[in-house]
């Protein structure tokens, strides 16, 4: 991961040589990181390595199959060579892939919450939910949403969820601790508001 992180910044920066040296490193040391394929994939593409970069993004997806910026990264890579069609479909299938995922609902209503829109941030926990019943952060998010909806019983009852739900999941102890107490905090400011 040090060769990798440094070799991004290195893309970032724009220094093609030193970046790629750094995702050879990590792939020397770690051939089976699909994030390093993704990031050499890429930096192949903005040197004009097309085929080389296509082989990459191949080989990280076949290695990880739900690696979706190896995908997005292909789709593109496919749009610079005129193959739309291919892109398309690649665009298409990584669309139904993240409506799948509870987290990509999560990080949708993240933003939206940001921007205080509580009824689009509260839909998609809604949806997250019914994608997965058993991940804290769903039940976290929507104890926080019927929060700033003003309906602090239910805003109660998801925070309560939250912590039990932290406390089933097979995280580093710690942090569960850690998350054990701010919901506790939480739940203990909303005990202090009458319920409504």
């Amino acid at each position: 991961m040090f060769y990798n992180n440094n070799g991004a910044d290195a893309l970032l920066k724009k220094d093609y040589v030193k970046a790629y040296a750094y995702f050879r490193a990590a792939f020397m040391q770690s051939s089976d990181l699909p994030s390093v394929l993704a990031n050499l994939g890429y930096l192949y593409r903005l040197t004009g390595h097309y085929e080389l970069a296509e082989r990459t993004y191949l080989r990280a997806i076949k290695q990880d199959k739900n690696n979706l910026t190896a995908w997005r990264n292909l789709s593109y890579l496919y749009r610079y060579m005129g193959h739309d069609e291919k892109a398309n479909d690649i665009v298409n299938r990584v669309k139904r892939k993240r409506a799948d995922n509870p987290f990509f609902h999560i990080n949708l209503e993240d933003k939206a919450f940001e921007k205080q829109q509580w009824k689009i941030a509260l839909r998609h926990y809604q949806f997250a939910l019914k994608l997965d019943k058993s991940t804290h952060e769903v039940f976290f998010g929507l104890g926080e949403t019927y929060f700033e909806l003003g309906n602090i019983k239910r805003s109660y009852h998801y925070l309560q969820l939250a912590k039990k739900k932290s406390r089933n999941q097979e995280i580093k102890k710690s942090r569960t601790q850690q998350e054990q107490a701010a919901y506790q905090g939480k739940i203990d400011m909303l005990a202090t508001i009458k319920p409504g």
